[in-house]
C-alpha cells in the first residue's frame, strides 16, 4: 500500500499544532512573570481598580473600559496587601492578564471549532496565539486582546443558539448577550459588534428569502442583555464608588460619552491605509495570503457559516478605520479572529485539494509535508521575532519599580515626592518597525504609576524649558527634604524622540534653606533648615566658613512676589561672592542628583 492513513495524519497534525499552542500559552506565563515593565494604559487600569478598592490615592477615571480593572481585582488586592515597592505589585496583574489572554486564545478556538472542526480550529488559535499581537500584548494589562476573546465568545455563542431548538436557543442568545456587553465593557467601540450580527442575520435572511423570527428575536434578546449588563455595571460602579446617587450619578456618566470620546483623531500623517501594513508585520505574509484565498471562496460558496465572520470583518474591521483614524496596531485586534478565520478556510481549501493525492502517492504526502511544514515556519516566523526582540533588557530591567524605590528613600521628612517633566518614555534597543504605529513597545511612565507602586502621593509640574527661569520656579515649589523624579519634558513618540534618546530619568534630593538678615549675617528663618553662614558685605553675599557638599543655587525676592536665580557658588571663604543688593530673604537651593539606570 503506497497510500498513508489520513486519520492518522489528522491525529499527528493535532498533536503538533496542540503542542505549539500550548508552548505559546506557557511562554506567555513565563513572561508574565519575568516581565517588569507596563504601558501606561495599564496603570490607568490598575488605578481604576484601587480606587474600586477605596484606595485615597486613586480616582476613578470613567472613561476606561471598566471590565479589565474589575477582573485584576483581586491582582491589585493582593498587591495592596504587600509592601511598598514589592514585585508582586507587577506579577500578580501580569499573572492575571496572561492568563485573560490565554482565555481569549480559547473562545478563538472554540468560535472555529463549530465551522471547521477541530484540526483547522487547532491551526486557527495557532496562528492567533503566535502573532507578535499575542506574543508581545498578552501578559501586558490592556484591553485589546480580552475584547477579541470576549467577541469571539459572543460570535460562538450567537452560532450556536441559531443552530440549537427549545429553551436551549434562548440561553445561549441570553449568554450571548452577556459576551457583547463583556466586550463592550473591555472596549467601548465593540458595541458595534452588535450590529456586525445584525448585518449576519440580514445576510441569512437575504440567504434563504425569508426572516427568520426566532432568530431575530434572539438577536433582539441579546441586544437587550447586553445594554442592561453595561448600564448595571455603571449602575454598580457610581454605587459602589459613593460619589453620587445612582440614577444622577448614572446620568453624569454617561454624559461623559460622545462622539469625541469614542472617536480618536489621527496624527499627522496617518491614514486608514497603516492599518494595512500594521496587519502584514503584526501577522505574516501566507496568514493574509490564505485569509484572502479564503474571502474569496467564501464569496463564491455563499455558505451559512461564513455569513456572522463577514459581518464580524465588515461592521468591526470598518469600525476600527472610522472610529479610530489615530492608528496603532492592536486597535485592530478584536477584527483579527474573523481574519484568522478566513485564513482558516484558504487553508481548508488547500488541504482537501491535496487530500486525494496524499492518500494516492506516498511521495505527494512526502512533499505535502515538507511545503506545510516550510509555510508553517513562515507563518510562526514574526512571533518567534517578536519573542526574541521582546528578550530586551527594557522587559526585565525593573527600572519603574527601581526608580520609585530610589525616589522614596531619596526623601527626608517632611519633604514631598515630586515628579518634575512629562511621561517618561522606556523602550528597548530594536523594536519591530510598524510604520503609522508611534507607540508600539514604547513605555511611558506616569507618575500614578509610582503611587501604584508605592502607596505614596506623588505632586506633578512641568518644567517647559531647562535654564533660570525653571530654577526659580523649582526654588518656589520645591521644600526642604523634597524627592524629585526629573524626567523629560516633552511627551516622545517613535518619531518624535531624539535620534541619541533622551535625558535620563533622575532622582534629586532637595536641601532648600531660607534665610533671613539680621545686621549683617543671614540666618536660617523659621521656614528653612539649617544651612551655610551667609553675609552680606559691599552688597554681595559670602560665605563665613567652608560648606561641604557642592555650590547651592542662590536666590533672592525679585520685589513683584517672585525669585530671581542669582547664580550659584560654593559659599568657600575668600570667594568674591554673589552681588545680590540690599536683599531681606536669601533662599538657597542645592540638589543631589542621582541617575536611574
Amino acid at each position: 500500500m503506497t497510500g498513508c492513513d489520513p486519520n492518522r495524519i489528522g491525529r499527528q497534525a493535532r498533536c503538533v499544532l496542540a503542542g505549539l499552542v500550548g508552548l505559546a500559552c506557557a511562554y506567555t506565563l513565563h513572561r508574565a512573570v519575568v516581565l517588569r515593565i507596563e504601558y501606561y494604559d495599564g496603570y490607568d487600569y490598575l488605578k481604576n481598580a484601587r480606587a474600586l478598592l477605596h484606595d485615597p490615592l486613586a480616582q476613578y477615571w470613567f472613561l476606561r473600559p471598566p471590565l479589565v480593572s474589575l477582573l485584576q481585582l483581586p491582582a491589585v488586592a493582593i498587591g495592596r496587601a504587600s509592601a511598598p515597592g514589592a514585585v508582586v505589585r507587577l506579577v500578580a496583574p501580569h499573572l492575571t492578564a496572561a492568563l485573560l489572554a490565554i482565555l481569549a486564545a480559547g473562545a478563538v478556538f472554540w468560535v472555529l471549532l463549530r465551522p471547521v472542526g477541530l484540526t483547522l480550529a487547532l491551526l486557527g488559535t495557532l496562528l492567533f496565539v503566535s502573532t507578535p499581537y499575542f506574543v508581545h500584548y498578552a501578559p501586558h494589562v490592556l484591553t485589546d486582546l480580552p475584547a477579541a476573546g470576549w467577541a469571539a465568545l459572543a460570535v460562538a455563542l450567537y452560532t450556536s443558539a441559531r443552530a440549537t431548538n427549545g429553551s436551549a436557543s434562548w440561553v445561549r442568545h441570553g449568554a450571548c448577550g452577556l459576551a457583547l456587553g463583556s466586550a463592550a465593557l473591555s472596549n467601548f467601540r465593540l458595541g458595534t459588534l452588535w450590529f456586525a450580527l445584525v448585518a449576519a442575520e440580514l445576510g441569512y435572511t437575504l440567504r434563504r428569502r425569508r426572516a427568520d423570527a426566532r432568530g431575530w428575536l434572539g438577536l433582539g434578546l441579546e441586544g437587550i442583555v447586553a445594554g442592561l449588563l453595561c448600564l448595571g455595571v455603571f449602575a454598580a460602579l457610581v454605587f459602589w464608588l459613593g460619589h453620587h446617587r445612582a440614577p444622577q450619578g448614572l446620568r453624569g456618566v454617561l454624559a461623559q460619552f460622545g462622539a469625541s470620546t469614542l472617536r480618536t483623531g489621527a496624527e499627522p500623517g496617518e491614514s486608514w491605509r497603516d492599518y494595512i501594513g500594521m496587519t502584514l508585520a503584526m501577522t505574516s505574509a501566507p496568514t493574509l495570503l490564505l485569509a484572502g484565498l479564503g474571502l474569496v471562496l467564501a464569496l463564491a460558496q455563499r455558505q451559512d457559516r461564513d455569513v456572522p465572520f463577514f459581518g464580524w470583518l465588515a461592521v468591526v474591521g470598518g469600525a476600527i478605520v472610522v472610529l479610530i483614524p489615530h492608528t496603532e496596531a492592536r486597535y485592530l485586534l478584536p477584527a483579527l479572529p474573523a481574519i484568522i478565520y478566513f485564513a482558516v478556510r484558504g487553508a481548508e481549501h488547500l488541504l482537501r485539494a491535496a487530500e486525494t493525492r496524499w492518500a494516492r502517492s506516498a511521495g505527494f504526502h512526502a512533499a505535502g509535508v515538507s511545503v506545510a511544514m516550510a509555510v508553517l515556519a513562515l507563518v510562526l516566523r514574526p512571533g518567534i521575532e517578536q519573542a526574541l526582540l521582546d528578550q530586551d533588557p527594557v522587559f526585565r530591567a525593573d527600572l519603574e519599580r527601581r526608580a520609585a524605590e530610589m525616589l522614596v528613600r531619596a526623601r527626608r521628612p517632611p519633604g514631598r515626592l515630586m515628579w518634575a517633566g512629562s511621561w517618561h518614555p522606556l523602550y528597548p534597543r530594536q523594536s519591530r518597525s510598524l510604520p503609522g504605529d508611534e507607540y508600539f513597545e514604547l513605555f511611558h511612565f506616569p507618575p500614578w504609576a509610582v503611587e501604584y507602586l508605592m502607596d505614596e502621593k506623588v505632586w506633578s509640574f512641568i518644567v517647559t524649558q531647562r535654564g533660570a527661569g525653571p530654577r526659580a520656579l523649582l526654588a518656589s515649589l520645591l521644600q526642604d527634604g523634597d524627592a524629585v523624579l526629573r524626567t523629560v519634558d516633552v511627551e516622545y513618540d517613535w518619531r518624535t524622540r531624539p535620534a541619541g534618546g533622551g535625558p535620563p530619568l533622575e532622582v534629586w534630593r532637595v536641601r532648600r534653606v531660607v534665610l533671613s538678615r539680621v545686621g549683617d549675617d543671614y540666618v536660617s528663618a523659621p521656614e528653612g533648615g539649617g544651612g551655610p553662614r551667609v553675609r552680606a558685605t559691599g552688597g554681595r553675599l559670602v560665605g563665613v566658613e567652608r560648606v561641604e557638599g557642592g555650590p547651592w543655587a542662590v536666590f533672592v525676592p525679585d520685589g513683584r512676589g517672585r525669585l530671581r536665580f542669582l547664580g550659584e557658588t560654593a559659599f568657600a571663604p575668600g570667594e568674591e561672592g554673589l552681588a545680590s543688593g540690599e536683599v531681606s530673604r536669601v533662599v538657597l537651593l542645592r540638589v543631589e542628583r542621582a541617575t536611574v539606570e
